[in-house]
């Protein structure tokens, strides 16, 4: 089947190891999502050069993210959540200047994110990394361009500050930071994100009251979650926030 372009495969019952010969340089499109594959994404894949979408979510794969993935100048999606996948993320990655959906959530990598994700924010819209075990500061890269809606990243170890370059990303939806080692003080510079819905900030080191005042006349206009629990804040809760 080496003229096959598109792979659909997902919600069986399917076990084993994903063989190598399913990456060759015509298939663009593989989908094995939600069945029981076990083992090590194999570094084949660097040889799809016309891959686009490639979605391995909810199986057993364990070992590293091959680094071969960077190889690939086509590649835009990139579903891997719920595996085992352990390791950083590799920085070949900083390759994939087409990314537009990277969901990485649910598994055991660590290290920091690579400072090129926030570069990326001009065309990539999906960053969820949710639940693994990633460290260090949020990158603060995020361009005067950027196209992020959603970014998730509860469930690690990230401290430092918040980047005020988020605010650059004024589509976004969703920011979910919970559970983290963020400390800093309230983001109120984000009341200018009026698309956001989303905003989770609980279970961090954030400090200090919410009773700063900004220029924003009607802050958070669309938020319909808003959740900073387990945080050392302290004062009166804003009549704006109420």
């Amino acid at each position: 089947m080496k003229m096959l372009s598109s792979l659909y495969l997902s919600n069986n019952a399917f076990t084993g190891n994903i063989p190598p010969e399913l990456f060759t340089t015509n298939i663009g499109y593989i989908y094995l999502s939600n069945n029981f594959f076990e083992g090590s994404i194999p570094p084949q894949i660097g040889r799809s050069i016309n891959l686009e979408h490639i979605s391995l979510a909810e199986n057993n794969l364990s070992g590293v993210l091959p680094p071969t993935i960077g190889n690939l100048p086509n590649l835009n999606y990139i579903i891997l959540h719920s595996n085992k996948l352990t390791g950083e993320i590799p920085s070949s990655i900083c390759n994939l200047t087409s990314l537009v959906f990277l969901h990485l959530s649910n598994n055991r990598l660590e290290g920091p994110i690579p400072q090129c994700l926030g570069n990326f924010s001009n065309s990539l819209e999906i960053l969820h990394l949710k639940e693994n075990h990633l460290h260090g500061p949020i990158p603060s890269t995020f361009p005067e361009v950027c196209r992020l809606e959603s970014l998730n990243l509860n469930g690690n170890q990230f401290g430092g500050m918040l980047p005020r370059t988020i605010s650059n990303c004024s589509q976004l939806q969703v920011v979910d930071l919970g559970n983290n080692e963020i400390q800093d003080t309230f983001p109120f510079w984000m009341e200018t994100l009026h698309q956001l819905r989303v905003l989770v900030l609980r279970s961090n080191k954030f400090y200090d009251t919410l009773s700063q005042s900004l220029s924003a006349n009607d802050p958070f206009p669309k938020l319909q979650v808003f959740d900073i629990a387990h945080n050392e804040f302290i004062g009166p809760l804003p009549h704006r926030y109420e």
